[in-house]
């Protein structure tokens, strides 16, 4: 089970393009995707200010940490453990809403009220903090993994060192005469 926010019209597409090949979701839930269709099941307008920040704002009183205008820049300048950092953030706050949306079954609206919204029950596998912990340590995993594709050859070679410790003892006495 995929869960995200906006995922399937913003972070799918980026994965996918990263990978350059398509990835097959079997069960994707998108919460922004929910909102819609609750949004459009009371026959109101998508207002703006539903966000991922703003609706974790308004529904739980915590926000983001960060922008995602900025993991671009981030990227670019390769400052990746920041970009992860903000990758985790966005994936734990996504998590966070998707327990308030089983618990209470919506998310707040912005003059305050609950905004119902159907809830697909699904059974993740993930039952304690620790599974959760470490699917989003895999999730980081995957994400660092396909900005490793774009990494530039510098010819640097990098083969394994050989571990035997008369070789590495006798190499290291004759290298340092």
């Amino acid at each position: 089970v995929l869960v995200g926010y906006n995922s399937k019209e913003f972070d799918l597409q980026i994965v996918q393009f990263l990978l350059g090949r398509r990835v097959a979701v079997q069960h994707h839930i998108d919460l922004f995707d929910l909102i819609k269709d609750a949004l459009d099941r009371e026959g109101r307008s998508r207002e703006r200010g539903w966000r991922l920040g703003d609706s974790a704002l308004r529904t739980m009183g915590i926000g983001k940490t960060g922008s995602g205008a900025h993991a671009p820049d981030l990227a670019r300048q390769g400052r990746f453990a920041e970009l992860i950092t903000y990758c985790r953030a966005d994936v734990d706050l996504t998590r966070q809403l998707l327990d308030y949306l089983r618990r209470h079954g919506g998310f707040r609206d912005h003059d305050g009220s609950l905004l119902g919204i159907d809830v697909p029950r699904i059974d993740t596998g993930i039952d304690t903090p620790g599974e959760a912990a470490i699917s989003i340590i895999l999730f980081g995993y995957v994400i660092a993994a396909a900005f490793n594709l774009y990494i530039p050859d510098t010819g640097v070679d990098h083969h394994v060192p050989k571990k035997n410790p008369v070789y590495v003892t006798t190499t290291s006495a004759t290298q340092s005469t």
